[in-house]
């Protein structure tokens, strides 16, 4: 199961012995729990392990085509050998985008992501940081458009 995926794994047996716990953890397992066991402590124990997997992690690499990915460690897009640093509010709007992809993020919700305000900010200075972005991508990703315009709606990354 390890060589293809990172589901979490979770053992339930009789055997009580160390030395049976010692084997299925460094078989890979993430949890073992011996019978006879209480449904409560399946619950929390599952949810726990759920907790842990999905939601304090954050994909490293987010890739948008087979060759071109997005490094969340470096803050760097990469494609092939070729990789390229985005300025912080880049890497706001970039992540912003990620973290929805495939569905619309209005130029409110970006301004708000970078100036954390509701109050209007320069509408030249959004359009000038995604301008910014899509230059950039456009150098490492040629013409395959990575950032898309819904005309009055807002950007998205399909």
């Amino acid at each position: 199961i390890r060589t293809r995926s990172n589901v979490p794994i979770l053992f339930l047996s009789s055997r009580n012995a160390d030395a049976d716990k010692i084997l299925a953890m460094t078989s890979g397992g993430d949890e073992y729990i011996e019978k006879p066991f209480s449904n409560e402590v399946l619950i929390a124990k599952i949810k726990a392990i759920l907790r842990r997997t999905y939601e304090y992690t954050i994909t490293e690499k987010e890739y948008l085509t087979s060759e071109i990915y997005y490094d969340y460690d470096t803050n760097r897009f990469h494609v092939q050998q070729d990789s390229i640093e985005l300025t912080k509010s880049e890497k706001k709007i970039m992540e912003l985008l990620l973290k929805n992809r495939g569905k619309i993020i209005t130029r409110e919700e970006i301004a708000f992501e970078l100036w954390q305000t509701d109050e209007f900010v320069s509408d030249t200075s959004l359009s000038v940081l995604v301008s910014r972005l899509r230059h950039k991508l456009s150098v490492l990703a040629g013409k395959k458009e990575i950032v898309q315009t819904k005309k009055g709606l807002g950007y998205l990354i399909p």
